[in-house]
């Protein structure tokens, strides 16, 4: 969890909120990571797998290896 926390905090601040359930936090962390998700291939590199039709993933290129290969020319 500290490591999804670290993570989302790069790019938003974390509201300092007590959670009534962990239903409820699960909620708030699936919102933040589906919003990371359509924002994050927008400002990193990223692999892309499948297409629009059966559904996408998107992997971060690890940032010490974009340099080897050249994936910043993508």
């Amino acid at each position: 969890m500290k490591v999804i926390e670290q993570k989302i905090s790069q790019y938003i601040d974390l509201p300092n909120v007590s959670f009534g359930s962990l239903k409820e936090r699960e909620d708030i962390d699936d919102a933040l990571i589906c919003a990371l998700t359509v924002y994050l291939p927008t400002i990193e590199n990223s692999l892309i797998f499948g297409d629009s039709c059966n559904g996408m993933l998107l992997v971060p290129f690890p940032k010490f290896v974009q340099g080897l290969i050249g994936v910043d020319n993508l």
